[in-house]
């Protein structure tokens, strides 16, 4: 009956281990896996692990095991980079074994692995480790209250290792004291589940403060994608009072074109009749190039880079499909994602000795139900890649916009995917969003 009440326990135990960090994980990343019953099958293992490490009876290895079990669950299940949910699993761990050592240092059980005599029965050892379980539990709670609605998988990995520094710090601090045979009379009594507490209470605390950091960090980002569309604005405002400028001129031009038109055909001239109403069709093209599409947001992104590209000597060409459909995409996200592709386009092609170029088109699909964008440049300095990520060619990274992987997260968030191809001279990205 003891046997069968231990085994219960820690099956138990392990369940509800597995079952809090994917309540744990759950409010910080989506799921990578969809399936229910994959999902169980990998905590299924990953607690099968947990079980197997708790009963061998090694603490070094109890150590290794469980939060590579923690860790390896993450990995699998969520999305986002290894690196975050490494981070994710070492936190978690922390609240895991706070607890414990609390308990610990209040009982002098000096652990939940303790030989059973330090306990009266083996219902009150399970009903001991339940407590330290629910502790946990609560701990996880307040966490995803203060975690919840932030997408954390746009947070540089970076800005997110702040958040390792300090559960690494107290799972070494607490392990130390383990293991330094500390007495746990007098006023160490007191004094250390105390100090424990209250830096278990700093770890909750340093999620508040990294969530406040996230906030500022998405306000500054906010801003410049909001400087960014005001200054496609005026831009844009720019460029329609230099057309209509340019169409008054031409209208003006238009009066003394048909009396010198009349002229040339009553005497004959058509050689230079036929130069004439050439240069007339130049005019007109020229005119035309001035407006790419209706959106005005995206007229002005396309033809800010139009006038960067002639002072550049880099040929220019924009194609955009009828019916083209851009709503859907909000106006920062649509000039972070065209914007920043053009303008790697321009600095790749301007490195080129001749025949520089940069090609946009921009057209629907399969009955208006996807809207394609492909760019293209030639390009001579050799690409950097690390880790199937291309990255700036520039010394200064900093300045080469959002980059590549930013734009794709873009894409991914309105359900489109993004396409990289590299030539031998020629560079060219396609997006493909799929529209309901």
């Amino acid at each position: 009956m003891v046997d069968l009440m231990s085994l219960l326990r820690d099956v138990l135990v392990c369940s509800l281990q597995v079952w809090m960090l994917n309540d744990f994980g759950k409010n910080m990343f989506p799921y990578r896996v969809e399936p229910l019953w994959k999902r169980i099958g990998v905590y299924f293992a990953a607690a099968l692990c947990i079980f197997i490490a708790n009963h061998m009876g090694t603490t070094l290895f109890n150590i290794a095991i469980i939060p590579a079990s923690y860790t390896i669950a993450a990995i699998i299940i969520f999305q986002g980079s290894k690196w975050k949910k490494v981070i994710m699993a070492c936190c978690y761990y922390m609240l895991a074994i706070v607890p414990e050592f609390l308990f610990a240092a209040i009982t002098e059980a000096y652990g939940i692995t303790g030989t059973a005599n330090e306990f009266q029965s083996e219902l009150e050892k399970t009903l001991a480790i339940l407590l330290m379980k629910t502790m946990t539990f609560l701990l996880v709670k307040c966490i995803n209250q203060i975690t919840r609605k932030k997408n954390y998988l746009t947070i540089e990995n970076k800005l997110f290792t702040v958040l390792l520094t300090l559960p690494v710090a107290t799972i070494i601090i607490f392990m130390c004291i383990y293991y330094s045979n500390i007495s746990f009379t007098g006023v160490n009594r007191i004094m250390i589940p105390i100090g424990a507490a209250l830096l278990l209470m700093t770890n909750i605390c340093i999620f508040a403060v990294f969530d406040k950091l996230i906030e500022r960090s998405e306000e500054v980002k906010k801003m410049e994608l909001l400087y960014q569309k005001s200054k496609a604005e005026n831009i844009n405002q720019k460029y329609i009072n230099k057309v209509n400028e340019d169409k008054m001129a031409f209208l003006h031009d238009v009066s003394k074109f048909l009396c010198i038109t009349a002229n040339l055909i009553e005497n004959g001239k058509n050689l230079e009749l036929d130069n004439m109403v050439r240069h007339l069709g130049i005019r007109i093209q020229e005119l035309k190039n001035y407006s790419y599409c209706a959106d005005p947001v995206l007229n002005s992104i396309l033809c800010e880079r139009k006038f960067v590209t002639e002072s550049k000597g880099i040929l220019y060409k924009i194609k955009l499909g009828n019916n083209l459909r851009t709503d859907f995409i909000e106006d920062l996200d649509l000039i972070s994602i065209v914007g920043n592709l053009l303008d790697n386009a321009i600095e790749a092609a301007e490195k080129t000795e001749k025949d520089k170029y940069v090609i946009c088109n921009m057209y629907m699909g399969n009955e208006n139900h996807f809207l394609v964008m492909e760019f293209r440049n030639n390009y001579i300095v050799p690409l950097i890649k690390e880790k199937d990520r291309y990255i700036s060619t520039k010394r200064d990274s900093g300045s080469h916009g959002i980059g590549l992987h930013t734009v794709k997260k873009l894409v991914e968030r309105y359900g489109g995917i993004m396409r990289i191809v590299t030539g031998e001279r020629e560079f060219s990205v396609e997006i493909i969003f799929t529209i309901r």
